[in-house]
């Protein structure tokens, strides 16, 4: 019906460099002018897509993911928020979150971010260990990460997710034991650990990545396995497939309360029937 609420994902398909296990559609971009000719088009999907659906439709759940959404300028963070503020409902308790790079997260951006209503945040972290880190193109010490964590908190997010890949090139189970022994240190609210899906045919960029480094069959699975037993071993709640909560996360607490639910971004406590994706892929 016209008042049903939605669910709404944003893709921003921007990073500083491209990471040669992505398997997103991210592109490498240093110019905020194509940035801004993206959000060009962004407004004018917005208005054919909320000109079919009505104005003010009743949003519960919004998520902007990529690439790396805070590669965007302040700015250009400010103008996509006001361009959907002006087509949509929050509801009261809407969930909002983003996606984002420690690389790129300056204090000034999670204020800003914070400001706009967004409370959940989920910084990609994948490896801690700095031999993983080369292999996959990706260096970002832990202490980045325990940082832009703190500044998160103190910005208001209420919650703060760090992402994890297993099946990395050089990973090893005494090397990916450090990654989560330092995870778990810096207590994240929730964490989600993915398998790396080695795919070059489809992603020529992954070409890079040395193949006879990945972990495979038994040894690959006993990263995940580690994984689990780790995190629950914490007190984590397992919610399944590949995330993991604080015991008194909301996710964790609708997990003991049959009350958990899935749709494309991940596991939610406010399911929209219908989920509305704006921009590219």
């Amino acid at each position: 019906g016209d008042g049903e609420p939605i669910a709404l994902y944003v893709h921003l398909p921007y990073c500083r460099t491209r990471c040669l296990y992505c398997g997103c559609h991210a592109l490498a971009n240093h110019r905020a002018a194509v940035v801004d000719a993206y959000l060009d088009d962004v407004e004018r999907e917005l208005a054919l897509v909320f000109e079919a659906l009505g104005p003010a439709r009743p949003v519960v759940q919004m998520h902007w993911g990529g690439g790396t959404p805070n590669h965007l300028g302040d700015p250009q963070l400010a103008r996509l928020f006001a361009m959907i503020e002006r087509r949509v409902r929050f509801v009261p308790g809407a969930e909002l979150s983003v996606e984002a790079d420690p690389r790129v997260t300056t204090r000034a951006q999670l204020g800003l971010l914070a400001g706009l209503g967004f409370g959940r945040v989920s910084f990609g972290v994948q490896d801690l260990d700095p031999d993983v880190q080369a292999a996959i193109g990706r260096v970002q010490p832990a202490a980045l990460v325990a940082d832009v964590v703190e500044a998160s908190r103190a910005a208001g997010f209420a919650g703060v997710n760090l992402d994890l890949v297993y099946g990395l090139p050089r990973q090893t189970r005494r090397s990916f034991a450090g990654t989560i022994e330092t995870v778990l240190a810096i207590a994240p609210d929730r964490v989600a650990c993915f398998g790396y899906a080695h795919l070059p045919a489809m992603f020529p960029h992954q070409r890079a990545i040395d193949a006879d480094a990945l972990p495979v069959g038994p040894d690959r699975f006993a990263l995940f396995r580690d994984a689990v037993d780790a995190f629950g071993a914490a007190g984590y709640a397992w919610l399944g497939l590949d995330h993991f909560a604080r015991p008194g996360d909301a996710l964790a607490r609708a997990q003991r309360a049959g009350a958990l639910h899935r749709d494309f971004m991940g596991y939610t406590t406010r399911p929209a029937r219908h989920l509305v994706a704006i921009g590219m892929s």
